[in-house]
């Protein structure tokens, strides 16, 4: 019988240790191609994202957060909206177009609850002698939204799903002579459904 040396041995059982965790590595991916859960999202999914833009009325600053919802959950979608310089915004109450939170005819998801306002000041428009309700410093909306299982949206049982959230921030500005044509601003995020 052959007798191998100290240097072979070492080298096959290094060899042989390699081919074991090469083995085990492969099935472990093999389990997670075939079904195994995948790893939990990585803490940057969880952060909300913000969008911001700028019209010739307004400064928005949006976000969405959670990213992720499971079947009933809920994402709250905050608008921080600053008016530029001598600009005002109607708020609700007001005879005229008020600031809203809108989702896209036929959007996957719903407002889960109203839009959450702030306390609007009066305003008062000379010209007409009129006071209404505006925002023209910097203001707060927040709308709760979910996915609406009666849009057919179709969760697979073993991976997410993305699903895009598209919404406006529709609104009509004025200044101290004029009132603007309305705008929309558009939000769009993509929100990941997990099962």
């Amino acid at each position: 019988m052959r007798r191998l040396s100290n240097e072979t041995s070492s080298r096959r059982l290094l060899d042989r240790a390699r081919l074991i965790a090469a083995a085990t590595a492969g099935a472990a991916l093999l389990g997670l191609r075939v079904g195994a859960q995948a790893p939990p999202p990585a803490a940057a999914d969880r952060q909300p994202q913000a969008l911001s833009m700028s019209t010739d009325h307004l400064v928005v600053s949006a976000t969405l957060a959670p990213l992720q919802l499971q079947r009933g959950g809920r994402a709250t979608l905050t608008a921080n909206i600053t008016p530029k310089a001598g600009m005002h915004v109607y708020a609700p109450g007001s005879r005229y177009r008020a600031i809203a939170i809108k989702l896209a005819q036929g959007s996957p998801f719903r407002l889960d609850a109203p839009v959450e306002y702030p306390k609007p000041v009066l305003y008062t428009f000379k010209p007409l002698n009129e006071q209404v309700p505006v925002y023209n410093a910097p203001f707060r909306l927040i709308a709760q939204v979910a996915l609406d299982a009666s849009k057919a949206v179709v969760v697979p049982l073993r991976r997410p799903l993305p699903v895009t959230l598209r919404a406006s921030l529709d609104y009509q500005a004025c200044d101290q002579r004029f009132c603007y044509l309305p705008e929309s601003v558009p939000l769009r995020w993509t929100v990941t459904s997990t099962p």
